[in-house]
């Protein structure tokens, strides 16, 4: 290599990682998004019907409604409202003794209202991240997973060059 085409090769790699890095925000902002207007719902739902078979047949319906009409693929919304786990793709609620050891609940709590990540786990066999946010200040939290699998599409679309290493850092 000479200097110039180092300096361009490095260049290259440089806009490579910004792709990369631009796409794998917009995956996640938009699950940030899906939660933040599940979140009002959930919230206008409360007020009119007080009820958790309300919230889960609001988050069922909205869970199929993104499924529906968003090109990429979701999980569906998930959270703790009133007491009650309410799972996808159940959307039964049930009373759970203790939320506090679901990870994507305790970092919900802790970071107020703000969007919390998890680390990378594996879930029914995947490897995935939830975010999650709280919905108010009486301990109910909202959560969607993101499949990593999604991450590594976007860096596997812009790699594709086998001979290179490729790290992702948080």
């Amino acid at each position: 290599f000479t200097r110039d085409a180092f300096r361009m090769s490095g260049l290259s790699s440089d806009r490579l990682a910004m792709g990369v890095i631009v796409e794998a925000e917009s995956i996640l902002k938009n699950n940030e998004e899906i939660l933040s207007v599940a979140r009002y719902g959930i919230l206008r739902m409360k007020e009119r019907t007080g009820s958790v078979e309300g919230v889960s047949q609001w988050m069922k319906e909205f869970s199929e409604y993104i499924s529906d009409n968003d090109a990429d693929k979701h999980n569906g919304v998930y959270g703790y409202v009133s007491e009650n786990i309410i799972e996808n793709p159940e959307f039964m609620p049930r009373p759970e003794s203790d939320p506090d050891q679901w990870e994507w609940y305790k970092v919900a709590l802790l970071a107020g209202g703000a969007f919390a990540y998890t680390d990378v786990y594996e879930k029914d066999g995947r490897a995935v991240i939830t975010i999650s946010t709280a919905i108010d200040e009486e301990g109910d939290v909202l959560a969607i997973d993101v499949d990593v699998s999604a991450l590594q599409a976007v860096m596997s679309d812009k790699f594709s060059d086998e001979n290179g290493i490729l790290s992702l850092f948080d």
